[in-house]
């Protein structure tokens, strides 16, 4: 079961000036979640093989240039050649091929996830590679290996979470027609997945560079590379816009597969690897070393996924949060002007409606009031204690973050990458799918910046 420990440094993790719900008081580790700069490896010489290999290199050697020279300088294996010998074994992936080929090591496949292959970068290379060829096939070798690493380790922290929470939230809530349980996830379900990773990374109870920097390295490459999270996610289409739970529920057999795809890309098809890699994020000895303990972070995983699908069944049964027009600070006046006791986990049923529940978030002192447009399978009452006993979701990230995404300007739960998309910053608290509503009437919130005379909130009922 999951245990929500993520705290309210999630919501500063884009601070920008209309960033509205931020943290009472600001916790260590809190920022940015880009950080290429973290593990600063600035090596003398780039050539040596002796230095750790550093993203400043990967552009000083020009590794791109030269992978692609090789592609298209190294041919198919034709029936004058020894099969494998300076030639490439017809429909082998490129990265068997330059393995091989670099270090003269026929022995190791990259290309699929987990296995005893691919463990450990080839040492030595062939002594008959180029002088001039030897840095940057050097760089190569240790991005295939890093890459399959991440995969590998991911599939594994993701086999470990603990899905009953999940299943918990099913059980309750209804299924269609055919009896599958169908949420609408549409284009920001690859995200949505990875932000599993995103979460743990702001952890502050074991908050440290390895998820934090983990997730910037997977999040920007996804974004840089929109063909490997296509390949991922398959359903993720143009013609599909829903997608059965099923196949997001982390204990089935298909979690090798859904990654296996996108490894099956990478090491297939140089452009999409160039783009995966660009700028040499995958060229960092430091942090490549730090993959394997992903493994450790599952349950914060659990977390993020948790609040993603709990979220969005929410939306899709009509149910909602009202925020308070701006923080509550005092604990007595919140309970005397919304007739309630807070209980410890930071909520309340009214005692003029014993529908009306209300939760304070401890980050950010403002109110909000769960509610729904009709019937619903759950009572609010019963729903608030699943959320913040039962580990159904983070409540500070479903509510705070909630309304810092929709104060961004991102009114429906639309996860998003924020600025340039290959810098990788992910807009974290957008994981959130519940709708966040005024009533009708009242003004925007005091703290919300208001764009083009337009708050960013929308009413209920449309008014």
């Amino acid at each position: 079961m999951f245990s929500p420990r993520l705290s309210a440094a999630l919501l500063a993790l884009y601070p920008a000036p209309s960033v509205l719900a931020v943290p009472v008081e600001s916790a260590s580790g809190s920022g940015l979640l880009l950080s290429r700069d973290t593990v600063a490896l600035k090596p003398s010489n780039c050539s040596d093989p002796d230095e750790p290999v550093a993203p400043t290199c990967w552009t000083s050697l020009k590794v791109a240039d030269y992978l692609n020279d090789w592609i298209k300088t190294t041919h198919i294996c034709g029936p004058s050649d020894t099969n494998g010998v300076g030639c490439c074994v017809e429909e082998e992936p490129w990265t068997t091929c330059f393995i091989r080929l670099s270090t003269g090591y026929a022995g190791d496949f990259c290309d699929s996830i987990g296995g005893n292959y691919c463990q450990n970068v080839p040492k030595n290379l062939d002594e008959d590679l180029a002088p001039d060829d030897r840095a940057p096939a050097t760089y190569v070798l240790n991005a295939i290996y890093a890459i399959h690493s991440l995969f590998s380790n991911y599939d594994k922290a993701l086999s470990a979470v603990d899905d009953s929470t999940i299943k918990e939230v099913l059980d309750v809530f209804s299924k269609d027609s055919s009896g599958s349980h169908v949420i609408s996830l549409r284009y920001e379900l690859p995200t949505a997945l990875s932000l599993g990773l995103t979460i743990a990374s702001q952890n502050t109870t074991n908050n440290n560079a390895i998820t934090r920097d983990l997730s910037t390295l997977w999040t920007s490459a996804l974004a840089a590379a929109p063909s490997v999270p296509r390949a991922i996610w398959p359903n993720d289409t143009d013609n599909s816009q829903t997608i059965s739970i099923t196949d997001i529920t982390i204990s089935t057999s298909n979690e090798g597969t859904f990654l296996q795809s996108g490894l099956d890309l990478l090491m297939s098809d140089i452009p999409t690897f160039l783009a995966f890699t660009r700028d040499g994020r995958f060229a960092n000895s430091t942090l490549n070393a730090m993959i394997p303990r992903l493994v450790s972070r599952a349950d914060d995983l659990a977390g993020g996924l948790n609040t993603f699908v709990t979220s969005k069944f929410l939306q899709a049964h009509g149910i909602f949060a009202t925020p308070s027009n701006n923080a509550v600070n005092d604990q007595s006046t919140f309970e005397a002007q919304n007739r309630c006791t807070l209980n410890a986990a930071s909520w309340c049923v009214s005692t003029r409606d014993w529908r009306s529940v209300y939760y304070w978030s401890p980050a950010t002192h403002r109110q909000y009031q769960l509610r729904s447009k009709g019937a619903t399978p759950i009572t609010m009452p019963d729903l608030m204690r699943q959320i913040t006993e039962a580990g159904w979701a983070d409540a500070e990230v479903l509510f705070d973050g909630n309304f810092n995404c929709t104060a961004r300007g991102n009114a429906g739960g639309r996860i998003v990458f924020v600025g340039e998309e290959d810098e990788g910053v992910v807009d974290a608290s957008c994981v959130s799918q519940l709708p966040m509503y005024l009533e009708c009437g009242t003004a925007c919130p005091t703290d919300v910046v208001v764009g083009e005379g337009k708050c960013p909130f929308g009413f209920d009922g449309g008014c």
